[in-house]
Order: structure tokens, then C-alpha cells, then sequence
């Protein structure tokens, strides 16, 4: 069975496999950062450009390339789908981050549905209070990923927190919380 692998952006990074951590060096985390982030294939001078700006692009790039040395090192290349232009996640890699935001954007789609399952309303809480995108983190290429998923969470607390029923609860917290 191969391994499976998963990230967690919200609050704080992290990389597992098989459920049991992966301790990774800086450029690693923000490699794979990046690329969880943007959820597409990317282009290697891209990637150079974005984590290394101040750095000849020649300088970059072996960075780039030591980086995915180091995941290959680490057994942590399987992540990634890596070819000569691009890099991508692969597609069976769960990301927390990916989860929160598909199920937040249903509950502000349709928050009467969400509110009909009580198991999905209740995942939805549960990623509210996971906390931030990338908490602490001050790189500029994350600033408008971490806006914007502040924004989601903010909407999706007023969703929670907005009366629809005569005892002035909301029909989502009463579909989580029966």
C-alpha cells in the first residue's frame, strides 16, 4: 500500500506520512506551501521568482533544485508530481487548508443545505476553530491566500452566529449542536 501523505496550513504547517510527522527544513515547507496554495501545476522559474526574489534567478533555481533534492532525501518527494517545467501536489495528498475552504465556500453557498446534515455542519465548526491560514507566517506570497481565508472564516462565523428560527438560534448551530 503506498504511503499517504497529508499537509495542515491552518495555524501552523505540517507534513505527514502515514499520520507520523515529517521534519522539513524552511524551503521545503514553502515549497510545498506554495504549490498546496496555488492548487495547480507551477512553473519552476515561477517558484524561483516568488520564495527567492532578491536572488539571481541562476541562484534560485539551485535552491529550487536542492529543495527537492532534500524532499527526495527525506522520502517526502512523493508530494510531488515534479517534470522539467512544472511542479504540482499531487492529487491524493489531503490538505486541510483544500478542505476548509471547499466546505466553508458550501456553507456560504447554501447554508440551509449545510444545515440539513448535521455531520457536515459540525466539520464545518470544526474548521472555524482550527484557527488561521499559515498563523505567524509573514511572506508576502501568502498575504492575499491568508486575506482571503480570513474573510471565509469571518462570513462563515456571521453564518453561524445569524438567528433563523424563532428562538433566535441559527439553524446551523442547531443542526450542529441538536
Amino acid at each position: 500500500m503506498p504511503d499517504q501523505f497529508s499537509l495542515t496550513l491552518l495555524r501552523e504547517f505540517g507534513a505527514y506520512r502515514d499520520r507520523q510527522p515529517l521534519y522539513l527544513s524552511q524551503s521545503c515547507q514553502r515549497v510545498l506551501t506554495l504549490v498546496a496554495l496555488k492548487r495547480r501545476p507551477l512553473c519552476r522559474t515561477w517558484i524561483c521568482e516568488t520564495l527567492w526574489p532578491y536572488v539571481p534567478p541562476q541562484y534560485a533555481a539551485v535552491r529550487l533544485r536542492t529543495t527537492l533534492w532534500l524532499l527526495r532525501r527525506l522520502g517526502a518527494d512523493s508530494l510531488l508530481l515534479v517534470d522539467s517545467q512544472l511542479i504540482a501536489l499531487r492529487g491524493d495528498v489531503a490538505v486541510d487548508y483544500h478542505l476548509a475552504t471547499d466546505l466553508l465556500g458550501r456553507l456560504l453557498d447554501d447554508p440551509r443545505g449545510v444545515a440539513a446534515d448535521p455531520d457536515v455542519a459540525a466539520d464545518a465548526l470544526a474548521m472555524l476553530r482550527t484557527g488561521e491560514l499559515l498563523d505567524g507566517w509573514t511572506d508576502s506570497w501568502c498575504a492575499d491566500d491568508r486575506s482571503r481565508y480570513h474573510a471565509t472564516r469571518m462570513a462563515s462565523h456571521e453564518v453561524f452566529s445569524r438567528p433563523s428560527d424563532r428562538t433566535g438560534r441559527s439553524n446551523v448551530a442547531i443542526a450542529a449542536h441538536p
